[in-house]
């Protein structure tokens, strides 16, 4: 059975990087991450577990999403001065 579900913080990483790092195995600009290196990232105050899901099938991890939204920001901020 297909489930899609939140990512666990401090338990979901090896599942997350099985996905990750198989599919940009393909990619030579991209190299692949240990649990390790992800466990680092998280530790960053930019870090942001909320938008993580974990597809799974028969509960084997075989998908991955990361949806990112930009903290909203002031259009005066973007103007340029004329």
């Amino acid at each position: 059975m297909l489930k899609v579900r939140r990512f666990v913080l401090g338990m979901d990483e090896a599942d997350w990087l099985k996905v990750r790092n198989t599919v940009f195995a393909v990619r030579v600009d991209i190299a692949s991450m240990s649990v390790e290196e992800m466990r680092n990232i998280e530790k960053s105050p930019d870090f942001d577990s909320e938008g993580r899901f974990i597809a799974e099938l028969d509960d084997q991890p075989i998908g991955i999403v990361h949806a990112h939204v930009d903290k909203p920001i002031s259009l005066w901020n973007c103007l340029l001065p004329m």
